[in-house]
């Protein structure tokens, strides 16, 4: 069973819809992850969408599930799957490193779902991925926390960090050495909304704008 915040809903549902692969921004490991959203749907029509991230994602092969549509509903069983509850927008449900999907297992569960749906087949749709889609999150400053600092030397030319060779100042882009580095905010923020706290990294002139002088007046 998966269990959504006190509803249990059956881990067996129907994969009406996926789209293509996309890439989110992970604050936690500081680089872009792959992704793949999948919509799913159960046998009184609620529908559920499910993110899966990194190599769930991308081995989920797509293509291959779309032809199985053409004949057959593909029933998924998700396993290890994060749940979460967003004000306006209801359960979302993502994978973790645990994660894991079987697709029209052979067992009864799954053979129970598949007799029990009624309306006629409609193969699975396939989407491509929207990454300029937007969204909205309201969240409130709770502190900066400057444990590990809160600025960075960098190029005066292009802004990037820089790093020494115990003499020497060099810009990893390249840049001449004159005029000397620049000390740019790094602020580790605190954010919070109603589903919880998160890290924030904010850099240079909007990192300037909340404190409201330069990073060198203050070095």
């Amino acid at each position: 069973m998966m269990f959504l915040r006190g509803m249990a809903t059956n881990a067996s549902l129907q994969i009406i819809s996926t789209e293509g692969l996309g890439e989110a921004w992970k604050w936690k490991i500081w680089r872009n992850i792959s992704f793949r959203n999948i919509c799913l749907c159960d046998l009184r029509g609620r529908k559920l969408n499910v993110a899966l991230f990194g190599d769930l994602g991308r081995n989920f092969d797509a293509e291959q599930v779309f032809k199985q549509s053409q004949n057959a509903p593909i029933v998924a069983v998700f396993a290890g799957m994060l749940v979460r509850r967003y004000a306006g927008k209801g359960f979302t449900v993502c994978s973790t490193s645990a994660s894991k999907y079987y697709l029209d297992l052979d067992i009864p569960q799954v053979q129970e779902f598949h007799a029990s749906l009624t309306d006629p087949h409609k193969p699975i749709l396939l989407h491509p991925c929207q990454p300029g889609t937007t969204f909205l999150c309201r969240a409130t400053l709770k502190g900066i926390d400057c444990t590990k600092g809160w600025f960075y030397w960098s190029c005066f030319h292009c802004k990037r960090s820089i790093s020494r060779d115990g003499i020497n100042s060099l810009c990893i882009q390249g840049c001449p050495k004159n005029p000397p580095p620049v000390p740019r905010y790094k602020l580790n923020a605190v954010m919070e909304d109603m589903t919880g706290a998160m890290d924030v990294m904010i850099f240079d002139d909007k990192a300037q704008e909340l404190v409201g002088a330069a990073a060198e007046e203050l070095v």
